[in-house]
């Protein structure tokens, strides 16, 4: 199941916690700001080694793995305007 969720697209629906949605007022270059350190401590190997809620425990390229499904859903909103 672990390997289906890593290598399938995410599907919508699934509810945030709210303690990971971001602040209303939180500017763009606080967030441009935030995200930039996040890649930061992704791009150091070993660095994502906590265990999933959902999927228990999983390597580095696991982590990576399952960040760019996230990533991927959420460009799946993106609608280009002509």
């Amino acid at each position: 199941m672990k390997s289906r969720i890593l290598r399938s697209p995410m599907n919508p629906g699934m509810q945030t916690a709210q303690t990971l949605v971001p602040p209303n007022d939180l500017s763009f270059s606080d967030a441009a700001a935030a995200f930039h350190e996040e890649i930061s401590t992704i791009q150091r190997p070993g660095s994502m080694c906590q265990r999933s809620p959902l999927l228990g425990p999983l390597t580095h390229a696991q982590w990576e793995q399952l960040h760019c499904r996230h990533a991927e859903h959420h460009f799946g909103f993106i609608v280009p305007v002509l």
